[in-house]
């Protein structure tokens, strides 16, 4: 394409500068600017990342997470192919990753029927599941820190952490007025799953991290910044997910089975909860948070009809798990 989009990331001195460093000689180059924290200059193979304004730390922390993962087999990373230092161009560092084939599932969900939902759902687990059953001894301590969102706060952090767990039940308890049978049901299933063991999570798994291929599988996963020690649980929060997922919220039991399923057959020998106790944990985080809200008089219109399915949901969520007849074991 023309240079003068490319312009908005490299001055004309600096792209000369560019097509010299990375080779691509006169090759047309597309941009794109959708994401949060990078500015991506393509070629026909290459995704040439630069970080915005002060995120240059984030962008080669990213690129190193890349390069372990790749090295220890994790397929759906995208490779590193190359980084220049600050200074190399003005527009600060920049990285080179293998551009993968795929579309972003951000623009196909705007037209995804349930059914593609739950396949791209099933496959995303499978995913995760790659990357959650890494050998942790296998990580350098760069990778041992805390993932994005570990220790925020919220109903959903405050469940999966052993310490504030019982504390939170306690809160939420009091919040919704539950009646007796229920709470015992969440303080058992949400006690238990405080306790799984922390694996490596993305830390962000959302729609426009995702590419998909024809099919609707998730082949690649973008975006590693965020990586580090984590609950399992923190990759399967739709909390991280922007608008579209929650038209499909009156679905989310069967969309979660499919997604848990997949990454239970993934994790192979792990020890894991079951899909409606998973289902549980998110449906009373979600309630928690909008109902607090609506106590304080916060919730706008999409905050109450949230409000209005997660209250709908959490009775059969309850029931559902009540009648399974045990909650997850020691993990």
């Amino acid at each position: 394409m023309a240079d003068e989009l490319v312009h908005a990331v490299l001055a004309p001195p600096d792209l000369r500068r560019f097509r010299e460093l990375t080779g691509v000689g006169n090759a047309n180059l597309d941009v794109s600017f959708a994401g949060w924290s990078k500015l991506a200059v393509l070629s026909d193979d290459r995704a040439f990342l630069f970080p915005r304004r002060g995120r240059d730390a984030a962008l080669l922390r990213g690129a190193r997470t890349c390069e372990i993962l790749s090295a220890l087999g994790v397929s759906c990373v995208p490779r590193v192919l190359g980084q220049w230092p600050d200074g190399a161009v003005s527009a600060g560092p920049f990285v080179a990753f293998e551009r993968r084939p795929g579309a972003s599932w951000q623009r196909v969900d705007e037209r995804a029927g349930l059914d593609e939902v739950e396949r791209m759902l099933a496959s995303l687990g499978g995913v995760i599941a790659t990357w959650h059953r890494i050998d942790v001894a296998l990580l350098p301590p760069e990778l041992l820190r805390g993932a994005h969102g570990a220790t925020k706060q919220g109903w959903l952090s405050s469940f999966l952490d052993p310490d504030r767990a019982d504390g939170a039940v306690d809160a939420v308890v009091r919040l919704l007025d539950a009646k007796p049978s229920w709470s015992a049901i969440w303080r058992a299933t949400i006690r238990s799953l405080s306790t799984m063991t922390p694996v490596l999570v993305h830390g962000d798994v959302c729609e426009n991290q995702l590419l998909v291929d024809a099919h609707g599988q998730v082949n690649t996963v973008l975006d590693w910044d965020t990586a580090g020690m984590g609950h399992p649980l923190h990759d399967f929060d739709f909390g991280e997910w922007g608008f579209g997922i929650f038209s499909w919220e009156p679905d989310f039991a069967r969309l979660r089975r499919a997604m848990w399923d997949a990454y239970v057959a993934g994790r192979r020998e792990a020890e894991l909860p079951t899909a409606g106790e998973v289902h549980l944990l998110f449906t009373l985080a979600e309630l928690a948070y909008f109902e607090e809200q609506n106590r304080q008089g916060m919730n706008d219109a999409w905050g109450a009809a949230r409000l209005a399915r997660c209250r709908a949901a959490i009775g059969p969520a309850t029931d559902g798990v009540a009648a399974a007849g045990s909650t997850p074991g020691s993990r």
